[in-house]
């Protein structure tokens, strides 16, 4: 991956991102999940989205916003470059008079996992990243100050877009792992078994995992690992120890909860502790 543009400042990261046609060749979903807002915009390319067991086939234009907490994941088509703006924020980057009501663009219902616009509506946003992009340039003092009401504004226009257009509606790619994955959502920091999901569904454990597999890219054990740990790093950002996070999040062993952090986040959950 080569990164075109990008700036990371304390609770909003930029990245203008391409890849050349010929560095994907891997058919399976790359899968991630992280505790910020997500707005995630394709330049070019064509990129099927699994997010939670709904599929999305995007192009250029296409337009996600993804709340923090939810599994997703892309598979790049080949033969044309992958290019896209990915924008992250906390919720404490929203100004506070008004972070209710941007933050009601991320607010998506229960049977589909983000909100997803293309076509004419999304220029406008195009054309505001390519603004944030060129901030540095144009303003020689005060950069984050600028890029962050620059921000804003185009938060500001994805409201205005949510508020006159409906997002492109997706089928779930499986109506009983849809059901799965709702119980799973409400209920993760609680024991959860295949063999508790097989009696409650009514559905043998192992044709649940090959269900899940297909349908979301990942197996139901890692699935609920990835929502713990998110939620894990939401509660330390709130205050509690790591250890007060580990139990309260589902896991029942610390070293289980500290390797699957490190895999997952990519550093140990005590430097997250450390930064507050």
């Amino acid at each position: 991956m080569s990164i075109v543009y990008s700036f990371e400042f304390n609770n909003f990261t930029f990245h203008h991102a391409l890849d050349s046609a010929t560095e994907w060749t891997k058919p399976q979903f790359t899968l991630h999940v992280h505790n910020t807002y997500e707005i995630y915009f394709l330049i070019g390319g064509r990129v099927s989205y699994l997010i939670e067991g709904v599929r999305y086939e995007l192009e250029p234009g296409s337009l996600l916003l993804i709340k923090p907490g939810i599994i997703h994941g892309y598979q790049i088509h080949e033969g044309e470059p992958y290019e896209r703006y990915t924008f992250h924020f906390n919720e404490d980057f929203l100004f506070s008079d008004y972070r209710e009501v941007l933050k009601t663009p991320f607010i998506n219902s229960v049977d589909n996992p983000c909100r997803h616009y293309s076509g004419k509506p999304t220029i406008k946003v195009q054309e505001l990243f390519e603004m944030l992009e060129k901030v540095e340039e144009t303003q020689r003092a005060n950069i984050e100050m600028k890029a962050r009401l620059l921000a804003h504004y185009i938060i500001d226009e994805i409201y205005s877009i949510t508020q006159k257009q409906s997002s492109d509606i997706r089928e779930p790619a499986d109506e009983a792992v849809s059901e799965i994955i709702k119980y799973i959502n409400s209920e993760f920091a609680e024991p959860i078994s295949l063999n508790m999901l097989s009696d409650k569904f009514f559905i043998d454990k192992n044709h649940i995992n090959r269900l899940f597999k297909k349908a979301t890219g990942t197996t139901v054990k890692e699935y609920i690992i990835r929502k713990r740990i998110v939620y894990a790093k939401q509660l330390m950002s709130c205050g509690l120890t790591a250890a007060e996070a580990s139990e309260k999040a589902g896991f029942n062993d610390y070293s289980a909860f500290y390797r699957a952090y490190i895999n997952i986040i990519g550093h140990t959950p005590i430097s997250d502790r450390s930064r507050k």
